[in-house]
């Protein structure tokens, strides 16, 4: 039986300058996170993750903070992000 597992989005705000190198951290952990450019103007990303690996992704978030100048714009993934006046939602654009 192949179970699978929900995923969750946390969004970000960060240098553009480090998307690039935060991928690269991301993709270490064998495709766990997937790093999605949503604009390249203001550096806003997100990151999909399975439940249950939220806080090794906020730990790994933690630890690389002073190179990448994050800063996260929704902790919990049920929480709506706005973007440029516009409600973005998710769960429902699925």
């Amino acid at each position: 039986m192949n179970k699978q597992r929900e995923l969750h989005k946390i969004y970000l705000r960060m240098r553009l300058t480090s998307v690039f190198f935060l991928k690269n951290i991301l993709e270490g952990f064998d495709n766990q996170y997937i790093l999605t450019t949503l604009d390249t103007q203001t550096g806003i990303v997100s990151i999909s993750y399975t439940e249950g690996s939220d806080e090794e992704l906020i730990a790994i978030l933690d630890s690389i903070k002073e190179i990448t100048a994050h800063e996260i714009l929704n902790p919990k993934p049920e929480q709506d992000l706005m973007i440029s006046g516009k409600i973005e939602d998710d769960h429902n654009a699925q």
